[in-house]
């Protein structure tokens, strides 16, 4: 069996969800499902990210703090993957407490989540291998 780990680019939150965002969201699950099917073990990562000016901005033209903007933006995300039954292993948000720990580099994380254990991609069909992953070992 070999793993796999995929993820999407993590959305800036300033503005609701648009096509572009489903279409690479839908793309990204498609990939993670059929590695799912040919047995790999396979990890999905999908998330928010919440530290630009833009959602800064967005959050104050609002009246909200920026936590709490990018709370409401970041549900509002959750429901359309949740909508459209987006597979993935973890949503990640850079405002998470484990995010930045693991941004950080410090050994102890609060989160548990598996991860690649070779680095390196292969394309399936010009690999002899088959080890299709990116990334590298966190053990």
């Amino acid at each position: 069996m070999s793993k796999f780990y995929i993820t999407t680019a993590i959305v800036y939150i300033n503005n609701t969800p648009h096509l572009g965002f489903i279409y690479e969201l839908t793309g990204t699950d498609v990939l993670a499902r059929y590695h799912r099917m040919i047995g790999d073990e396979t990890f999905f990562l999908t998330g928010s990210d919440e530290h630009s000016l833009n959602v800064e901005r967005r959050a104050r033209e609002e009246g909200l703090s920026t936590k709490d903007f990018s709370d409401r933006m970041a549900e509002v995300y959750r429901q359309i993957e949740s909508r459209f039954q987006i597979s993935y292993d973890r949503f990640i948000r850079t405002m998470s407490r484990a995010f930045r720990i693991s941004s950080s580099g410090s050994s102890s994380t609060t989160t548990s989540t598996r991860a690649p254990t070779k680095a390196g991609t292969a394309h399936p069909a010009r690999s002899s291998n088959r080890t299709r992953t990116c990334g590298t070992d966190s053990a």
